[in-house]
């Protein structure tokens, strides 16, 4: 199906800007990819020169610092990629009526709950990085008429630059044959980038309701239990510990249950659909 869409993506070659790419060609809708080779995110001048250019109708900003602890090392980072180019980001597509898609993170919220958290359940920001996501969250929706914050849980998937994730980090690990513990007090929702983006850009084609939507795959589940069924899928025989999460040293909190499901949307396929998928299609079939 060709859609009348004119969309520029930053970040584009990380998790979710790769999984964008995919789902745009797929799906025959226009689509520029900027990746921090191309531009500086935090440059003003750069973006709207960018905006001008290619006079999108709909801008997905991807770029954002990976993980929580670079954020408290440094928190100058976090303050420009999260909020100062956000804002701008913000103001800009306002101005300019283009479509804002600024995605968020679970880790906005204080992992205290049992179930998982919908989009009415309080936010509540425990470090410099959920803080600061927390901020991009509320410019978007104090400057923009059109906008969608999609909030995920943690993401695998394939990417075009080097950079790993956790479920990267433990592919490999199996592959190298190493034992492992990890945490079974940890609960997510972990999500397919592919699952992700095919949700975003539905939003965007379907002119769903402007706001902020739960984005994961069906289910919760263990960080522990879901390396298990990883090594499962590619019939290793790693040994997998048990652990707590506080047997790994941090002096950051971190919330320790953060999956997440929606009160707007249709569920999509359970993690554990998408898992076998990925591990069939990419994992499996990249180590052939």
């Amino acid at each position: 199906m060709n859609v009348d869409l004119n969309i520029i993506v930053f970040g584009s070659t990380g998790l979710m800007g790769t999984a964008f790419e995919t789902v745009c060609r797929k799906r025959s809708i226009s689509y520029v990819g900027m990746s921090h080779q191309d531009i500086e995110i935090t440059s003003m001048e750069m973006v709207n020169n960018v905006i001008e250019r290619y006079n999108p109708d709909t801008i997905i900003n991807c770029v954002a610092v990976p993980s929580i602890d670079p954020c408290e090392k440094d928190p100058e980072l976090p303050l420009a990629l999260h909020c100062t180019a956000v804002l701008h980001l913000a103001k800009e597509c306002a101005k300019r009526d283009i479509l804002f898609v600024q995605p968020s993170t679970h880790a906005v919220f204080d992992g205290l709950k049992e179930e998982p958290y919908t989009e009415d359940d309080q936010v509540k920001a425990t470090n410099i990085y959920s803080a600061t996501k927390l901020l991009s969250e509320r410019f978007v929706a104090t400057y923009c008429k059109k906008y969608y914050i999609p909030r995920f849980p943690t993401l695998y998937g394939l990417r075009q630059n080097n950079s790993m994730g956790f479920v990267d980090k433990v592919i490999t690990w199996i592959r190298e044959g190493r034992d492992m513990k990890i945490a079974d007090d940890k609960m997510d929702s972990p999500t397919y980038s592919i699952d992700a983006a095919e949700v975003v850009i539905s939003l965007i084609v379907n002119n769903e309701p402007y706001g902020l939507y739960h984005v994961a795959n069906n289910g919760c589940v263990s960080y522990y239990d879901f390396v298990i069924r990883i090594k499962e899928l590619m019939n290793a025989d790693n040994n997998i510990y048990r652990a707590k999460d506080s047997d790994f040293s941090s002096e950051i909190y971190k919330p320790l249950r953060t999956a997440l499901q929606s009160v707007k949307l249709k569920p999509i396929r359970s993690y554990e659909d998408a898992l076998l998928d990925y591990v069939n299609t990419d994992v499996i079939g990249v180590s052939d």
